[in-house]
């Protein structure tokens, strides 16, 4: 009888082992697919800020550079002679 308690004992411990490897693997899966995510949300945050970046520096170079009016649009490229 006290092989039998024993052995039940031995299994009881076995099944414990068992049951945190198998809850290890669904976490560590878990996890993989959380990195993925976050790693899927990084790049689209890195790709929002570089085209704000862009957009940022483009209206910086055209507010640095004077409108065109009317006048200079429809103006002829001549030259004037010198006087």
């Amino acid at each position: 009888m006290l092989r039998i308690t024993a052995d039940v004992a031995f299994l009881y411990e076995v099944a414990k082992l068992v049951a945190v490897a198998i809850e290890n693997a669904l976490n560590f899966d878990d996890a993989q697919a959380a990195q993925r995510q976050l790693a899927a949300e990084r790049d689209h945050l890195r790709l929002l800020l570089d085209l704000d970046t862009r957009r940022e520096g483009d209206s910086q170079a055209h507010a640095a550079t004077p409108p065109m009016t009317p006048s200079t649009r429809t103006a002829p490229l001549t030259r004037r002679r010198p006087a």
